[in-house]
């Protein structure tokens, strides 16, 4: 899941307000959004397999140009805040205190995305600006 990432890329430009990436973008398939849609519950996920398609609606949520966005906000009391949109539209974060509420304090999101769920195969996931040192035996295939 990318949701681990956007925490790295989100708190990154918490931890560096002054000279953070104004944008910070990755693009994906379909596929791809459908799983972090999933992962940032966006879908239904539970219920009988008729429960959720009957809300399954790729042409509305995932058509040619889907896309999922976290805007940061900073306050007066250097607090910062986020909002997610979904094609453009705000969506409330899934997590406790937030659902009822277009901004989500960022120290929550960040909290509760960092659970173990949310990290799949981290140690293939770089941190932002740091690829994985790639030796050249794993270059090679042993038969």
């Amino acid at each position: 899941m990318r949701v681990k990432w956007g925490c790295r890329s989100t708190q990154a430009s918490v931890d560096n307000s002054n000279n953070a990436p104004h944008i910070n973008v990755t693009f994906g398939h379909d596929a791809g959004v459908i799983g972090l849609s999933s992962a940032l519950d966006l879908m239904v996920t539970t219920g009988t397999n008729e429960e959720r398609m009957a809300t399954f609606m790729p042409y509305k949520d995932f058509p040619m140009g889907a896309n999922i966005a976290w805007q940061l906000f900073k306050n007066s009391d250097d607090k910062y805040a986020v909002r997610m949109l979904h094609n453009e539209r705000i969506v409330n974060f899934q997590i406790d205190g937030c659902m009822d509420t277009e901004l989500c304090e960022w120290d929550k999101v960040n909290e509760f995305y960092a659970q173990p769920e949310y990290s799949v195969m981290p140690e293939r996931v770089p941190e932002p600006g740091k690829e994985k040192e790639t030796k050249k035996e794993e270059l090679v295939t042993n038969f």
